[in-house]
């Protein structure tokens, strides 16, 4: 969590106003990781359906088992961090939401549908409800 890897695969999603066209992983135990199963699906523009924003892991059980065992892993770490480690953690990432909120913005709109004015409040409320 310390260095937001996972903001980086969204970044190249938008590139002056151009969608790229992507694979992206699962983001499990601080590495990316391709399902076990080996199957994508394709994620479409909801603004525009002929637009393809990119392929995406079809996980599965054993993926989701993966995740679960990284997760309790991850928590043991986080527990023993003193309570100051973890809110210099949570504002750091709260940060990062802030600072990328209009490429977040864009992307929840292209991948929901909604308008950029409800995409960017969602975003917002996140930072602020957090």
């Amino acid at each position: 969590m310390e260095d937001l890897q996972p903001f980086q695969a969204y970044k190249n999603i938008i590139k002056e106003g151009a969608v790229m066209k992507n694979t992206f992983q699962n983001y499990i135990g601080g590495k990316w990781n391709t399902c076990y199963s080996g199957k994508m699906f394709p994620n479409y523009n909801l603004t525009n359906k002929q637009e393809c924003l990119g392929w995406f892991q079809l996980s599965d059980e054993s993926d989701v088992n993966r995740t679960v065992e990284s997760a309790r892993i991850a928590f043991k770490e986080w527990k023993n961090r003193t309570p100051k480690e973890r809110i210099i953690l949570v504002e750091k990432f709260l940060e990062s939401l802030s600072s990328h909120k209009e490429e977040l913005g864009r992307i929840v709109t292209m991948e929901e549908g909604k308008t950029l004015k409800e995409s960017n409040q969602e975003i917002m409320s996140a930072v602020k409800e957090a």
